[in-house]
């Protein structure tokens, strides 16, 4: 679900998903992106989250999942297509399933979204890349939002909150502020137990 308050503000909810293989972790790009993220999209109208994260990966490349824990909730603040967005996310754990684990056998795999894209208005097919990255190798490409890079080497045995603002977003004398100890911190990357 994504909301457009006027040209540069947008509300968006979404949800995505970690499948894990080994020391391996799926992420998936636009093509039109510079940037991996974990596969998923947008919540739509009276969905479940995991309702949406099972349509999102059946439309986008025709596979059957698993939809396991929550693994975090994240208020991320950031800047994209010319709009500050505030975004809601909620990550699962997945697994693919019967004929899907063929997901699994491979590398890379593609996949096609029916969205709005980078410069266009109007809702367009546009094609997605799917790889599966070794843990080790994460810290080498560009992932989005940012927090992944490092919560992906240490996935949480409980749901995990976090508030995450690119530098871009960081508001001055607000998220620099530090919290008391029985409080939870206030500060750009700030992690919270559920």
């Amino acid at each position: 679900m994504r909301v457009d308050f006027d040209e540069n503000k947008r509300f968006a909810y979404r949800v995505a998903g970690l499948a894990v293989r080994g020391e391996k972790v799926l992420l998936h790009r636009a093509e039109s992106d510079d940037f991996w993220t974990l596969p998923g999209g947008s919540c739509e109208f009276f969905e479940s989250s995991r309702e949406s994260l099972t349509r999102e990966l059946r439309e986008e490349v025709g596979a059957h999942v698993s939809v396991g824990r929550l693994l975090w909730i994240v208020e991320n603040f950031f800047e994209f297509e010319a709009k500050q967005t505030h975004e809601i996310g909620l990550y699962y754990a997945f697994d693919f399933v019967s004929d899907s684990k063929r997901f699994c056998d491979v590398e890379t795999f593609t996949g096609m979204e029916y969205g709005p894209q980078k410069g266009h208005a109007v809702r367009q097919p546009y094609k997605l890349h799917f790889k599966w990255f070794k843990l080790n190798d994460l810290r080498t490409i560009e992932i989005k939002p940012s927090f992944l890079t490092k919560h992906l080497l240490n996935i949480p045995q409980y749901t995990i909150g976090l508030v995450h603002r690119d530098v871009s977003t960081q508001r001055p004398g607000v998220d620099s502020i530090k919290s008391s100890p029985n409080e939870a911190p206030q500060h750009p990357q700030s992690d919270y137990t559920i």
